[in-house]
């Protein structure tokens, strides 16, 4: 992201080695323009808040339809 422009970023929360929250942080950190929308089939509402207090642009839980993308 350093090298190119990206205008959306969709990123699961639980990931190895990184988790979704602090890919959020690094992302805004380098462009706050970008929209970052995280999904996750583990959903909580003090999750999702976080997400949104942090700079994500949406949080979708899984399985979503196309249209909610």
């Amino acid at each position: 992201m350093q090298k190119e422009e990206f205008h959306l970023l969709l990123s699961d929360i639980r990931m190895p080695h990184l988790d979704g929250l602090s890919l959020l942080d690094q992302v805004l950190k380098v462009n706050p323009t970008v929209k970052v929308i995280l999904i996750t089939a583990h959903a909580t509402v003090s999750q999702a808040v976080d997400a949104v207090k942090r700079g994500a642009f949406d949080y979708l839980t899984k399985p979503f339809e196309d249209e909610e993308l």
